[in-house]
């Protein structure tokens, strides 16, 4: 299935056609949806692995532990609030 883009351009109407993925991960007819989908399944585990390395160090260090708390939390309430203004409006 196929999704169709239609939209105005200053010269006129232009039109785009869209791939539907139909959510199946690495199970695509096209290479280049498996390659993107693997590279972008690598890049999060990465970013994961990233975060949680993170947290381990700044746990270890205790004198820096206090400062780095009211920083996680400070960065945690402000991307809920952000969340939740984003959703609102």
């Amino acid at each position: 299935m196929n999704l169709v883009l239609d939209f105005r351009h200053a010269n006129g109407r232009n039109r785009a056609t869209l791939l539907e993925s139909e959510g199946r991960g690495l199970g695509h007819e096209y290479t280049i949806l498996n390659v993107c989908s693997a590279v972008l399944a690598v890049i999060s585990l990465a970013l994961i692995l990233l975060g949680g390395t993170g947290l381990y160090l700044w746990f270890r260090n205790h004198r820096e532990r206090r400062l780095g708390g009211a920083l996680l939390a400070a960065g945690s309430g402000l991307a809920a609030v952000l969340a939740l203004w984003m959703r609102a409006g």
